[in-house]
């Protein structure tokens, strides 16, 4: 496998760029049609020798997602696996929930002020002041209305469900995850439908649990379980600065959107089925 194959010079800035395609069979575990990542270097020796590594770990991604691929579909899953995919719903829900009061609504907040002056230039009239949908930091008063009127809506709707029994709602977040941690499941199931059931009652919880904190009630998020590989838990290093610890407490102390928690999951996930859950002072360039 040479890195030359895959060096790409930016005809304007004359830098040098690793780019190779993802095998078309792949994008869709993979979620992306090309690897590209700046070099940082015009010269052409340094693009080869920092191109070397990026090679070895795009197609070790690339087995890994094959060997996903050609993984049988099961049927069932252990107790401990259930456990593991609700605890870590529960967690991303909340962390979200935490996640958006802390960053506050200042990208909504300057969505509703588009619209009331698009209203009012119409001969219209807003409900709200623009001071009412401006925050320094949190939630302005105008966010932090939709929020309660949302969560009213929401949880009275999952309980329905709940005692219904109805868990269509939660096929795509059962999906999701179960990608995410490398588990093919038959959807047509027994574990697939007690899976949904129970993301349904942990929505139901979490949902609960966003409401109290509406109320000014402390609720802390739950932390990230640790990740199943290969059907058990990641051994941690004994001094706890292995990948997945670090990991954990990067999210712990940045709060990242969901989007990239759930993206570099999956990074982590897969680094960690290829060489273990290995101390992160032994993690080099060459892995």
């Amino acid at each position: 496998m040479s890195a030359m194959t895959y060096l790409w010079r930016h005809p304007n800035s004359g830098v040098y760029y690793f780019r190779r395609a993802v095998p078309e069979a792949l994008r869709p575990a993979l979620g992306k049609t090309m690897v590209k990542k700046s070099l940082a270097t015009k010269n052409m020796a340094d693009a080869k020798r920092r191109a070397h590594p990026l090679a070895v770990q795009t197609e070790a991604e690339f087995d890994a997602a094959r060997k996903h691929q050609a993984a049988p579909i099961r049927t069932e899953l252990t107790d401990r696996e259930v456990a593991f995919l609700v605890d870590a719903y529960h967690h991303q829900l909340l962390a979200a929930d935490d996640a958006a009061r802390i960053d506050g609504s200042g990208e909504d907040d300057n969505l509703y002020k588009t619209i009331k002056a698009q209203v009012e230039a119409e001969g219209g009239a807003a409900e709200f002041s623009d001071k009412e949908a401006t925050a320094v930091v949190g939630l302005s008063p105008r966010a932090y209305e939709k929020r309660t009127e949302t969560l009213e809506i929401v949880l009275p709707g999952l309980r329905e469900k709940l005692a219904r029994g109805d868990t269509a709602s939660m096929a795509f977040d059962v999906d999701v995850f179960l990608e995410i941690h490398g588990i093919k499941l038959d959807t047509g199931s027994a574990s697939y439908r007690r899976l949904c059931f129970e993301f349904l009652r942990t929505a139901v919880r979490a949902t609960e649990a966003m409401v109290q904190r509406h109320g000014g009630e402390l609720v802390d998020t739950p932390p990230a379980p640790v990740p199943l590989v290969n059907g058990s838990s990641a051994k941690p290093a004994p001094d706890g600065l292995d990948l997945q610890s670090m990991f954990d407490k990067w999210v712990a102390e940045r709060k990242p959107s969901q989007k990239t928690v759930l993206d570099f999951t999956t990074a982590v996930r897969r680094f960690i089925e290829l060489h273990g859950n290995v101390p992160v002072h032994e993690i080099t360039k060459m892995y």
